[in-house]
């Protein structure tokens, strides 16, 4: 019974990622979006910075691509956070369905 309900999960997980990998494949995804936004800040950067900036410009372009950094790095800690506390939920549960009772 316990083999069933993890192949079953195992099943229905496969299918929505194979569900969300192709479904809508020709709209602009966030993805795409976001790497031409950063394509785009990039190269408005070297522009700026082609320029000779003094310091205090040069602090400035500095403390934008810090900002930027830290933000990208944070939605990525946010994203991996809820992959690792899901995968890890689902982990407890087929544990706790697995482990043999204690008799009485």
């Amino acid at each position: 019974m316990d083999d069933l309900l993890c192949g079953s999960l195992l099943l229905i997980s496969l299918l929505a990622l194979v569900g969300v990998r192709f479904a809508g494949r020709d709209v602009p995804t966030l993805q795409r979006l976001e790497a031409q936004l950063a394509s785009a800040q990039e190269s408005l950067w070297k522009q700026k910075v082609k320029s000779n900036p003094d310091l205090d410009d040069r602090r400035k372009l500095y403390r934008e691509e810090v900002t930027t950094a830290i933000e990208q790095e944070q939605a990525d800690s946010r994203k991996y956070r809820r992959i690792h506390n899901g995968l890890q939920t689902l982990i407890v549960i087929v544990y706790r369905r697995r482990r043999p009772r204690p008799s009485m």
